[in-house]
């Protein structure tokens, strides 16, 4: 679950290109037969009224693990796992959402200190190098699972 943004981002390069994802309800990567929803036409496909409790909500109706992406300080951090977020996903959306947000890795140590092992942390973006990698796992990023 996105819980940092309720509205799409204004995206510079898609207003230099023409580009304006929210004013077609055409889905053309999506395939022959996909689902188009008649009064998607000007809609957000966010959810503005999403809350903590959602979240806790949907933890008490699924053993599936819950992914909570957007979690930019400890106190979100802490919102998060007490909804029952397994893992915390630190991402500020490659800054595409809203400029001058601090870089994840600047984040990362409140957060890991926020979650104290409850559940794990990964990070989106600014991992260029190896020392990077090495930098985000000292400060408390979860390893990757798939051995990659």
């Amino acid at each position: 679950m996105t819980a940092d943004v309720s509205t799409y981002g204004r995206r510079e390069r898609d207003l230099h290109n023409r580009h304006f994802p929210r004013l077609s309800a055409e889905r053309p990567n999506l395939g022959v037969g996909a689902l188009v929803v008649p009064d998607m036409v000007n809609r957000d496909d966010y959810n503005a009224a999403l809350t903590w409790d959602d979240i806790a909500w949907l933890r008490s109706r699924t053993s599936l693990p819950i992914m909570v992406k957007g979690v930019m300080t400890g106190e979100d951090a802490i919102l998060a796992v007490e909804a029952g977020a397994d893992v915390v996903y630190v991402s500020n959306h490659g800054g595409r959402q809203l400029d001058h947000l601090p870089a994840t890795i600047e984040v990362l140590p409140e957060v890991c200190d926020a979650v104290r092992g409850r559940a794990e942390v990964l990070l989106a973006s600014g991992i260029v190098r190896g020392t990077d990698v090495v930098r985000a796992l000292a400060f408390g990023a979860s390893p990757s699972r798939s051995g990659s």
